[in-house]
This record gives C-alpha cells, structure tokens and sequence, in this order.
C-alpha cells in the first residue's frame, strides 16, 4: 500500500462526515410487493375470466397470484402503465 492510502484505510486524513453512507436503496422504504396489497392492478395478458387482452383489471391477491402464475395478467407497474396508454 502506498504511504498516503495507508493513512486513509487507518482513518487519518478524513473530514468528519466521510464516512461511508449506505446506498440510497437501502434508505428507500421497500417497494410494495404483490403479497403486501388487498388487491392488485394488472395487465391482461391473454383472454380469459379476467378479461381480453391489455385490459387493465383489479384483482384481489389470490386470483391475482393464481393469474400471474397461470400467465394470464402482469401486475407490474411498468406493464399496467402500457395498457393504460394504449386505451388513450
């Protein structure tokens, strides 16, 4: 190690207030989940009870879930935003 990087990996040399800051992320409060919501917006993927397909549907968590691993809607909120904007 070079004379001068020794000092800062022993903490000499550095302003108060350097230390090392955790990621902005870890500050953020988590993201909702699709488990954490009594119901759930989703894109309608294909036809079916749901609805035709980019549809934009709420659905409550358990068919929600059955219908995302049946492939029938995405939940996510980048997919719902496109549907919607096809409906202008």
């Amino acid at each position: 190690m070079e004379p001068n990087q020794e000092g800062l990996a022993n903490g000499e040399g550095q302003e108060p207030g350097d230390e090392a800051q955790p990621p902005i992320d870890e500050a953020q409060p988590p993201k909702a989940t699709l488990r954490s919501r009594q119901s759930v917006a989703a894109r309608v993927l294909v036809a079916c009870e749901h609805g035709e397909p980019n549809d934009v549907v709420t659905l409550p968590y358990g068919a929600a879930r059955a219908a995302v691993s049946a492939g029938r809607v995405d939940p996510d909120s980048d997919a719902v935003a496109y549907a919607l904007s096809l409906k202008q």
